[in-house]
């Protein structure tokens, strides 16, 4: 008898440190047969966090260890939509597709399913499986901002009659960002905040050695190509630090996505602020901008690395001494650590 494909997402995903899967039940009612495939984007280059429970599709692709060519559109799965159902615990796909009889079938997932961000998405080799990617820098790419998710795993025959379990983790850097005046009589109005000088496009290889032991791996964009400024999107107006005060600039999940890599050493963070009143209203008028270099030898490896799956929370402070300072706190998204960063 043949067996069919059943999935899992996993929604406990390495995303928020949980640990509940979300079964995959493919004998929901298929409609006309035609998955229908959704995203959820913004209107902002800021991207809202994903987690187990806002997931909606994903999509799947499989090699067979029987492959000789690697190629998704010769297997069992060639970017198949899988949806989230009413039920938050179901999904569904359509055809159907059942199990070939060989040794193990490896399967490599992303999400949205509809991303446009992803360029090309494609097998090298048996357990191997390669996205390339380009991450929005600006608000003219405002609505291709996305939490993009990567998911693989690898099942043996022995495991045929069991869910296929799809762990999904946050394949970009997220960058948030908050502002501390200690200053007691200036406001100080926050206008933009760039990151200079960095690669925006690159591959993600995806190893499905093991169930137990999948991998993920980015390209180090090339040099030529790590001319691109990231932007953050504030309100047109910015966003007011009152004296003595502190403020978000952006919502603790809602942060602006970078390409995991290494920095060079041209890459800057600009931050362009004004003040309003008090003492530093005539120092700092509108477009007043200070530039940061981002700090090196502050952990391995020697240069500052945005990491995969990584959130890294910037803290500007307008001191007292007419200076402004930044701290970096470096949270992986399943687990804390705080990486001191020196003073500028």
């Amino acid at each position: 008898m043949r067996k069919s494909l059943v999935m899992a997402a996993v929604a406990a995903m390495v995303l928020a440190g949980c640990s509940q899967d979300d079964g995959l039940n493919p004998n929901v009612d298929q409609g006309n047969g035609t998955p229908i495939a959704f995203r959820t984007v913004t209107n902002k280059t800021r991207t809202t966090e994903m987690d187990k429970d806002n997931i909606g599709d994903f999509k799947v692709s499989t090699i067979k260890s029987s492959s000789t060519s690697f190629d998704f559109a010769d297997d069992v799965m060639n970017g198949m939509a899988v949806i989230r159902g009413i039920n938050a615990n179901t999904w569904s796909y359509s055809p159907i597709k059942f199990y070939p009889d060989v040794a193990d079938v490896s399967f490599f997932a992303y999400s949205p399913s509809g991303s446009v961000n992803v360029t090309k998405f494609e097998g090298q080799a048996l357990k191997k499986a390669t996205i390339a990617y380009t991450v929005p820098t600006s608000n003219a790419d405002a609505k291709k901002a996305e939490d993009f998710l990567v998911a693989s795993t690898n099942v043996v025959k022995d495991d045929y009659d069991e869910n296929v379990i799809l762990t999904f983790k946050h394949a970009l850097s997220l960058a948030t960002f908050e502002a501390v005046n200690a200053n007691d009589g200036a406001t100080f109005i926050v206008e933009k905040i760039e990151f200079s000088n960095m690669g925006n496009s690159s591959t993600l290889t995806a190893d499905a050695a093991t169930a137990a032991t999948s991998t993920f791996s980015w390209a180090q964009p090339a040099q030529l190509d790590q001319n691109k400024t990231y932007a953050v999107s504030l309100p047109e107006a910015g966003i007011s630090i009152l004296p003595n005060g502190n403020g978000k600039l952006t919502p603790e999940k809602e942060g602006l996505m970078i390409l995991p890599q290494e920095i060079i050493g041209t890459t800057r963070l600009i931050i362009t602020f004004r003040a309003i009143d008090g003492e530093y209203k005539d120092i700092y008028e509108s477009g007043s901008v200070k530039e940061f270099e981002i700090p090196t030898n502050v952990a391995a490896p020697a240069l500052f690395t945005f990491a995969m799956n990584t959130r890294y929370h910037f803290k500007f402070t307008f001191d007292a001494l007419n200076d402004i300072k930044f701290e970096v706190k470096m949270s992986p998204w399943e687990t804390d650590q705080t990486v001191p960063v020196p003073t500028p």
